[in-house]
């Protein structure tokens, strides 16, 4: 990955922040992987969310996969607001044609900033699991934000 981009819509409310090497026939609703020399584009936008980013996007993460697949992408990040709850399906789509997912989540901060945080490893997931939990049990629903000191202990495994 020696790209970053950010594409901001790729048609109608799909945001297309993908790079999955992925192809689709017609008609169907089975993707795998495209030829290495079909290859558009070599960047992944690491800032793409989906219908988990309540009110903020509407793609399911397997629509974001397909996108990824008629644009000739290697690899995608998703990123949704505050949670994980697209990343299963969104793995599951990518490894089903042999895709690199990389899985993430925009955290918000008590002082109202967001914050990208992409998993590095399997403990950066579990430390990015127990930040959403410990940010969402100390507010109101749709109130959660991070603090610092959250940050600082849930930080081993997150770029």
């Amino acid at each position: 990955m020696t790209d970053v981009a950010h594409a901001s819509a790729c048609s109608g409310e799909l945001q297309c922040a993908v790079g999955l090497g992925l192809s689709a026939e017609a008609g169907s609703s089975t993707l795998k992987r495209a030829p290495h020399g079909n290859t558009q584009h070599a960047f992944v936008d690491f800032h793409t969310r989906s219908a988990f980013s309540y009110l903020e996007a509407a793609s399911l993460p397997e629509d974001l996969v397909q996108r990824a697949s008629e644009l000739g992408h290697g690899a995608m990040a998703l990123m949704d607001r505050d949670n994980l709850c697209g990343a299963p399906r969104f793995y599951m789509a990518a490894k089903k044609i042999g895709a690199k997912a990389h899985i993430g989540a925009e955290i918000t901060r008590e002082d109202g900033n967001l914050y990208p945080l992409l998993v590095e490893n399997r403990t950066g997931y579990q430390n990015l699991c127990r930040l959403i939990t410990s940010m969402k049990l100390r507010a109101p629903k749709g109130e959660a934000a991070a603090s610092q000191e959250e940050l600082e202990r849930f930080s081993a495994g997150l770029v």
